[in-house]
């Protein structure tokens, strides 16, 4: 029964770092701070994790059903763009083609592109 609440605070706090990773994106670079937002999307990804080993490792068998493998596909993404968001910023997936070329025709020495491809 805990499990189930936490579960769905889990959701919830999804949910929440979503809207606000969001918000800081359409803001542009407005509202919480990327360290915090960070530190926020680990500690939902250790809870998740929690929440993975009571379900899976619950009984004498490990449990793979369709949910709990999903759950952990979508587990390991999240860990592998957060992990990559500590190193890089992640905020340019969001940015369409046309930013881009607009930033690179006002006068930008390189389009953003250049930068990670030799």
């Amino acid at each position: 029964m805990v499990e189930n609440a936490l579960a769905i605070v889990v959701i919830i706090l999804y949910t929440l770092l979503t809207i606000l990773f969001s918000y800081r994106l359409a803001s542009g670079g407005k509202g919480l701070s990327k360290l915090r937002l960070l530190s926020f999307a680990s500690v939902i990804l250790l809870l998740h994790a929690y929440l993975l080993y009571k379900s899976m490792f619950a009984g004498p068998a490990l449990d793979i059903s369709f949910f709990a493998v999903f759950s952990l596909v979508a587990w390991v993404i999240a860990l592998m763009l957060i992990s990559f968001a500590w190193q890089e910023p992640i905020e340019n997936l969001a940015n369409s083609e046309n930013q881009q070329n607009k930033a690179y025709q006002e006068g930008s020495p390189k389009k953003p592109c250049d930068n990670y491809y030799p």
